[in-house]
């Protein structure tokens, strides 16, 4: 769950429902998961060509009490280029289809790119082009295949 002091919807009144206040982490993410409504993606970031710290969330409104719910996604800090673009990709990915929240591939892959600063989302749009880039499974594979080898 977004902080206060680091979310942009600071304005906005948090979710008052019971499991966000108890700080109970596994009812916190069932009730998030279960009640998140209006999902929408944000990115702050300076550049996809460099590592730094990043913020990823998913924000939306609580479906019972009507109060700013968002889910945090944790993104690498050392990433950047490619790497950091199939990361982005594959944690909403992820979360989109464990939440319930499908979109078709069309849709994803449109808002995926209007999620990036206006000027990077051409660039963004010719990574999404290149065969590498047209399933999400090729994208974990490609992830799985650069971890260094077990050493025996």
């Amino acid at each position: 769950m977004c902080q206060k002091m680091n979310c942009p919807h600071g304005d906005r009144e948090l979710c008052t429902c019971s499991p966000v206040k108890s700080k109970d982490m596994m009812e916190l993410v069932l009730h998030v998961a279960n009640n998140l409504t209006e999902p929408e993606w944000e990115l702050e970031y300076t550049t996809l060509s460099q590592a730094e710290t990043r913020r990823l969330c998913v924000a939306g409104v609580c479906r019972r009490c009507g109060g700013r719910l968002c889910h945090g996604i944790r993104v690498e800090n050392d990433l950047a280029g490619s790497d950091l673009l199939a990361a982005l990709y594959r944690h909403l990915y992820q979360y989109h289809n464990s939440s319930g929240h499908h979109m078709e591939n069309t849709a994803f892959r449109q808002r995926f790119q209007e999620m990036f600063h206006e000027a990077d989302r051409p660039a963004v749009g010719v990574w999404l082009k290149q065969p590498e880039n047209q399933s999400v499974h090729t994208m974990y594979r490609r992830s799985v295949d650069k971890r260094p080898s077990d050493e025996k």
